[in-house]
């Protein structure tokens, strides 16, 4: 029995970012969805006012990938064979709840 028994089409993942439209691959790639919450995470943890680059940038970029990664190693899978949570994922109430011990103000 040969492996590939059917093709599957998904939407794609949107989110949005300083007033961008931003549209990603679906899971099974993980790319999309961890963009997204990478972005959700940047805008609760704020990088208004800070030089780009600058130490202060460079931290909260770490600290919003140091917390998406995790995310995407538990949470995303094939959904043809795994449950995905993909809207609660990419969703801003998930950002700030993830982002809440790193807040600063």
């Amino acid at each position: 029995t040969p492996l590939f028994t059917h093709a599957s089409l998904y939407s794609q993942v949107e989110s949005s970012f300083l007033g961008y439209r931003v549209v990603g691959m679906p899971p099974p790639s993980s790319g999309g969805a961890t963009l997204a919450l990478i972005l959700g995470l940047l805008q609760e943890l704020g990088l208004e006012g800070l030089r780009h680059n600058s130490a202060d940038y460079l931290a909260r970029l770490a600290d919003a990938q140091n917390l998406a990664w995790p995310d995407r190693g538990a949470f995303l899978a094939d959904a043809d064979f795994e449950p995905v949570p993909l809207a609660a994922m990419t969703s801003p109430a998930y950002a700030a709840a993830r982002a809440a011990p790193y807040k600063t103000n």
